[in-house]
């Protein structure tokens, strides 16, 4: 059993305010997730190993959407960082992203990702069609990733 003490200021004096400090002063670390494997294959038949993950894109991650949520789990480079050190250490055949953005895309996931050997493809929304460059890069979207060994 651990001790805490800390001291709230008034406008942490209620219980949802101390829920609050809590969740910032002692974050707990992501759990580990239980794979769930639908059916093992049967003789000597090819199988491959799918991932995928809606991740939240950055923009839709507020504090007035998950109030619940400490804001250091809801910063975009710490989950995209876990994102990608899960999808890394799953080693699957094909990886597949929804809510990524064009900048996410192409600036973070493809990048760390070719050094993994995959390759990947990223489609924003339809509504992208209808916005200039800037705009559209901050439209999310679908991206499927792909091992190029297999």
């Amino acid at each position: 059993m651990h001790q805490v003490s800390f001291s709230l200021d008034k406008a942490h004096s209620d219980t949802f305010g101390l829920i609050a400090c809590l969740e910032e002063a002692y974050p707990l670390p992501p759990v580990e997730r239980d794979w769930v494997v639908l059916a093992e294959p049967e003789g000597e038949i090819d199988s491959f190993q799918v991932v995928c993950y809606n991740i939240l894109c950055d923009k839709y991650a507020t504090a007035n959407q998950y109030g619940y949520a400490a804001s250091w789990a809801l910063n975009w480079e710490y989950r995209r960082d876990l994102i990608l050190q899960q999808l890394i250490t799953a080693k699957a055949d094909i990886i597949c992203l929804q809510e990524v953005d064009a900048d996410s895309f192409d600036e973070y996931f493809m990048d760390r990702l070719k050094d993994e050997e995959y390759a990947g493809v990223h489609q924003p929304k339809s509504r992208a069609k209808t916005m200039s460059e800037s705009e559209r890069r901050k439209v999310d979207g679908c991206a499927t990733f792909y091992n190029t060994t297999k």
